[in-house]
């Protein structure tokens, strides 16, 4: 295990010189409102018109109240604001409160049903995140700024949140509320404009960047065989059968070795052509693991389908189109090949713009910018052997899951935070955590414990220490203890 960290750590040197699964597809339109389903049978919040509620119903987790250990739909509240025995929103993976998934219209009926279970005890058990729509501001060209207290928080708690990162080395943090920023600090010579390495959250951008083939056409469908756009893999019998899905939920079963994942790839100069190269160990969709040589074939997937490379893609049809500053950029190697496992640039201000277009189902300022299935998708686990991670996003409320340093874990990923907290992570314990229940963003940014590398050589032993715990994301758990409490509830 410990070489397995460290490994992973090393492979941020680059970035330095760079600078339940769903069973079917709802028929019917009130799919926007879509919180779970099986097959074609949708749970919604609300008619497609807004003004009647569905009932609950067993839907999709349904164990009666709360659900033994899966948080249930069973008995989430049926008609119009019917708080049924919901109450402080099931742990199912839902949305809680205020009209939460078989809750009603406006009830306070949890999702998944009360107090109840811990998530799903399977990949196929939860509610989805109940994500917004079109409705609300956006900063374009900046955010707007909001009173904390007016919105509900604790001015105090989040200053105390703001120390913490600060005697942590962290770099800033930003807390945004229904579309305005609410607090907002730079320390340890960060500011306003600084560009922070996101490390493994460039993995989320490869993910929106998917979704936005999807949408354009110029992928088919996240369950194309991969050898469609990498024509190295036709003729391969087993690498023919992983698809565009098997890598965004890394579970290709390409061979995942701890050292030449995380070294060789960063130190090769070409790292897409060490990645296509590699490898079958497993079927796919058998095993999950964490690997950098299953992210980087999407380097030449988005290539092959849209003839431009991933950075020049993302800065016409993501960064652009939401806003961010132009000096944002993607790390590449030595013979020009993005990395789209790590290395994009931003600020926190931008880094909280892929947060809130999660937020509102991929639609940005009168554009649908991602399919807003596709965005669901992504917050509903899609393999069916790690419920906490979808399409490079982190789960909260699914459970059980695998982290990134491959350690099995029975509970939820913050059980302190409500469970519709989806995430992205990058080592260092950087973050963007969006929790729909509140409509509330949280970024953190900090350098990774080898950044600059030197740290290694001048105390090698307290750098691997940190570097050893990172996986168990025990500062971004300590900041939430700080953040949650002083943020709204849910509803």
């Amino acid at each position: 295990m410990r070489n397995r960290i460290f490994a992973t750590a090393l492979l941020a040197v680059a970035s330095v010189g760079c600078g339940g699964a769903d069973t079917g597809t709802p028929t019917t339109s009130c799919f926007d409102n879509c919180v779970a389903h099986t097959g074609n049978t949708p749970v919604c919040q609300v008619t497609c018109d807004g003004t009647n509620a569905n009932t609950g119903g067993a839907g999709v987790g349904g164990a009666g109240v709360g659900g033994a250990g899966v948080g249930g739909a069973g008995v989430g509240g049926a008609g119009v604001g019917g708080a049924g025995v919901g109450g402080q929103g099931g742990a199912g993976g839902g949305v809680g409160g205020q009209g939460g998934a078989g809750g009603g219209v406006g009830g306070q009926g949890g999702a998944g049903g009360g107090t109840g279970g811990v998530g799903g005890t399977t990949p196929t058990t939860g509610a989805r995140p109940n994500i917004g729509g079109a409705a609300g501001s956006y900063p374009m060209p900046d955010w707007d700024l909001g009173d904390p207290a007016a919105a509900g928080f604790d001015p105090a708690g989040l200053e105390r949140a703001a120390a913490f990162s600060q005697s942590i080395g962290g770099l800033c943090t930003l807390v945004i509320h229904d579309g305005k920023i609410i607090f907002e600090r730079y320390y340890n010579g960060a500011t306003q404009q600084t560009l922070n390495k996101s490390w493994s959250i460039a993995k989320s951008f490869t993910g929106a960047v998917a979704g936005i083939m999807l949408k354009r056409g110029e992928i088919q469908s996240v369950d194309e065989p991969v050898a469609n756009y990498v024509p190295q893999w036709k003729g391969d019998p087993q690498k023919e059968q992983i698809t565009i899905r098997h890598l965004l939920d890394m579970v290709s079963g390409l061979t995942f070795e701890l050292v030449s994942d995380n070294t060789w790839t960063v130190f090769t100069s070409d790292m897409s052509a060490e990645a296509v190269n590699n490898t079958v160990a497993h079927p796919p969709d058998t095993v999950y693991e964490y690997s950098n040589h299953g992210v980087q074939v999407m380097e030449p997937v988005v290539d092959g389908a849209t003839g431009v490379d991933i950075e020049d893609y993302a800065r016409q049809h993501l960064w652009q189109p939401l806003g961010f500053g132009p000096m944002t950029s993607w790390g590449r190697d030595g013979s020009g090949n993005v990395a789209p496992f790590m290395g994009v640039n931003a600020t926190c201000r931008d880094f909280a713009r892929l947060g809130y277009l999660y937020l509102h189902g991929g639609h940005w300022n009168g554009q649908q910018v991602i399919d807003r299935d596709y965005i669901v998708e992504s917050l509903t686990p899609s393999s069916s052997v790690n419920a906490g991670h979808s399409h490079y996003v982190w789960l909260n409320g699914f459970t059980p899951y695998t982290n990134s340093t491959q350690e099995p874990q029975p509970g939820m990923m913050f059980p302190q935070a409500p469970s519709d907290l989806f995430s992205y992570q990058g080592i260092g314990q950087n973050f963007v955590d969006v929790v729909p229940s509140t409509k509330t963003i949280y970024v953190h940014m900090r350098p990774a414990p080898h950044d600059p590398f030197t740290n290694l050589l001048l105390d090698l032993q307290g750098t691997l220490d940190k570097l050893f715990r990172d996986g168990s994301n025990i500062e971004h758990k300590q900041l939430l203890d700080i953040l949650v409490p002083a943020s709204p509830l849910p509803g």
